[in-house]
């Protein structure tokens, strides 16, 4: 399977997707799915009123970045020289519509050369002679994000749960630079982890330091899943903040009193945030995600106090 932010996919699933989106999407100007029984012509459905047609690709299994591209690459040249070599049979499905636009649907597009690909393709189209081809026709490509917001009720009835990872490198170093810059938060995370521990000793600082990069970590991690999620899913990630916000009110009413034990009030804290977010999401999000936003969302109140002892 291809892991990607919208979950594990292959080309069947991902097709299965894209058909109910676009069928959803567009069925006011009479979106047509295209099965490819009894022969594949690299249109997976059509448009007639805009000359719009799709083909669906999704990877198998992950590939590294070059052969990625390299995969995508070769099923847009694949699927484009099917016009030609399909032509009489193409020209009788389309009954007089010519293709303006084809359109190439993959989960994730992460080179440029793919836009170049595209470009390349759609001059030799132009130039191909292919009788059902418009003179400005042109060959697009495009990820999950261009069958939103359509796509969010499509991943639910498929029960595909989202998937966000965060794509940070280098950790040490933005956790360093996170430290030095932001001293007052720092600060906050060092008193209360140190607050977590009965007794001082030199073992237990060095474990508060390890919770305190952990903290950081943990933070800028979530701040990247957060902001691709909102971008993509924006009523969903509304949705996680309502929560989210109602839930540190309550933490903040509780964290008034002092406790017994820190840590344990830490270690219950999260437990019942992650409840929280498993009740309202557990249908939507996959358990990993759940996971990374808990550990973001406590790291957060632990950088600005609303967890504190």
């Amino acid at each position: 399977m291809f892991s990607t932010d919208i979950g594990p996919l292959d080309g069947k699933s991902w097709e299965r997707l894209c058909q109910s989106t676009l069928k959803i999407k567009y069925s006011s100007i009479g979106y047509q799915e295209i099965p490819a029984s009894p022969g594949d012509f690299g249109i997976d459905g059509l448009i007639s009123s805009t000359g719009d047609v799709y083909q669906c690709y999704s990877p198998e299994q992950n590939y590294p970045h070059k052969e990625l591209y390299e995969n995508q690459r070769s099923k847009i040249t694949d699927d484009i020289g099917k016009l030609k070599t399909y032509e009489k049979e193409i020209k009788q499905l389309l009954n007089g519509v010519k293709i303006k636009r084809w359109i190439f649907l993959t989960p994730i597009v992460t080179s440029k050369e793919l836009r170049v690909h595209c470009n390349k393709k759609t001059n030799e189209l132009k130039e191909s002679g292919i009788s059902f081809i418009d003179p400005e026709i042109e060959v697009l490509i495009h990820d999950y994000e261009y069958l939103n917001p359509e796509l969010q009720f499509s991943l639910s009835v498929a029960k595909q749960k989202l998937d966000f990872k965060s794509n940070l490198q280098n950790h040490d170093s933005m956790v360093e630079t996170f430290q030095k810059n932001k001293p007052s938060l720092i600060n906050n995370a060092l008193s209360k982890h140190t607050a977590r521990f009965q007794t001082a000793t030199q073992e237990t600082k060095e474990k508060v330091d390890k919770f305190v990069y952990h903290t950081v970590d943990y933070f800028l991690k979530g701040e990247d899943i957060i902001k691709k999620w909102e971008t993509s899913f924006e009523v969903q990630y509304q949705n996680f903040i309502r929560v989210v916000n109602n839930f540190e009110n309550e933490v903040e009413d509780l964290c008034i009193n002092p406790a017994e034990d820190n840590n344990q009030r830490y270690l219950k804290i999260r437990e019942d945030l992650k409840k929280r977010l498993t009740n309202e999401f557990s249908d939507s999000l996959s358990e990993s995600m759940i996971d990374e936003l808990t550990h973001h969302v406590i790291a957060d109140w632990i950088l600005r106090c609303p967890l504190s002892f």
